[in-house]
């Protein structure tokens, strides 16, 4: 059967959570679908609830449902995921051997306020929240893409590293970060220029230095779950916390990530995608033991090189020493990087 382009109405970008989602959602073609009643490709396969209830067309063979409707979310869900794995395997993320099961609205108590990747059953879930007011996250978790580009972050490692994890406590924190920075960031910002002309908000280099980069906008507005533009270094910051460590090694990769996307003489988009390729290649470098932020360091010096002959190898190194993590070769407390762009 010919892939088949069908309309549909969802989220193209994380809604303001101060607006009505009805007014923030789009017309839009889901594009290859093999079969148009399924909302299913080559890479992904939407389910809401539980993996027995496959996402299907409406009785018109559209996906124009409505926001209150489970399928509107899955749609959103779709889309994003659909952008980052063709954005991401043109910069050289390895093809993916089966389709990434994606659960959508899932009731189960575990992923209450929650989302995860499962790497043994290649699966990502994400769930039902309990409220703001309640001390939870947003009930419509999926609204924010932010979260399903931080958990196809984890699918990245799972697909790019040589044991398909990155093992130990740093490792781990690196996961988080790359979850972060890799996923939710890299897709906020691509989906800010690429919608720019549909919405009416140019994404200009301004607005990428000046942005709080923060993770889950939406799920819990208006700090988020946190953010990616800290201070914090190794060794003085460190918890054995994944996500909190994560936020040492993910603030050096998102200080490279603003660094290089408002170099004087560039254009942000290809900019940011120059990023992604040389983190996609230091992950293929990074050894099958336990990792250390250092171990990233010289794994993206080393990228760098392979690509673009080190054009980026002091600005590396800058970024990364802003958080503690270096070869001792510059000094940590004056960094650029860290003036240039100063925490929330």
């Amino acid at each position: 059967m010919n892939s088949i382009d069908v309309p549909g109405r969802a989220l193209l970008i994380t809604p303001d959570p101060n607006k009505s989602i009805a007014a923030q959602a789009s017309k839009t073609l889901i594009k290859n679908l093999p079969d148009p009643r399924v909302l299913k490709n080559e890479y992904f396969e939407l389910y809401i609830g539980t993996t027995d209830k496959p996402v299907y067309a409406k009785s018109n063979g559209t996906y124009y449902y409505s926001c209150r409707d489970p399928e509107f979310a899955a749609l959103s869900v779709f889309l994003t995921l659909s952008s980052q794995m063709d954005l991401y395997l043109g910069l050289g993320l390895r093809q993916p051997e089966r389709p990434l099961i994606v659960v959508v609205n899932d009731p189960s108590p575990s992923v209450a306020n929650n989302a995860y990747f499962d790497p043994e059953h290649y699966e990502i879930h994400i769930g039902i929240g309990t409220g703001v007011k309640h001390g939870g996250l947003n009930k419509n978790i999926a609204f924010d893409l932010g979260v399903t580009n931080h958990e196809f972050g984890h699918t990245i490692v799972y697909l790019q590293t040589a044991g398909n994890e990155l093992p130990g406590a740093q490792g781990a924190a690196i996961n988080e970060a790359l979850g972060d920075v890799l996923g939710t960031l890299v897709m906020d910002y691509m989906r800010r220029i690429w919608y720019e002309k549909q919405f009416g908000q140019p994404f200009t280099a301004y607005d990428l230095k000046n942005d709080p980069r923060i993770i889950g906008k939406y799920a819990l507005s208006p700090f988020g779950i946190r953010t990616q533009k800290t201070s914090k270094k190794t060794p003085d910051d460190l918890s054995g916390e994944p996500h909190a460590d994560g936020l040492i090694i993910g603030s050096a990769l998102a200080d490279l990530l603003v660094a290089m996307g408002t170099m004087q003489n560039t254009v942000i988009e290809p900019q940011i995608k120059q990023f992604t390729q040389i983190i996609l290649v230091a992950l293929t470098l990074i050894p099958d033991f336990v990792v250390t932020f250092k171990d990233m360091l010289r794994a993206v010096i080393a990228a760098d090189q392979l690509i673009y002959a080190g054009r980026y190898r002091l600005l590396i190194e800058q970024c990364f020493a802003a958080h503690g993590i270096t070869f001792n070769t510059i000094n940590q407390t004056e960094s650029p990087c860290l003036k240039r762009y100063p925490v929330v």
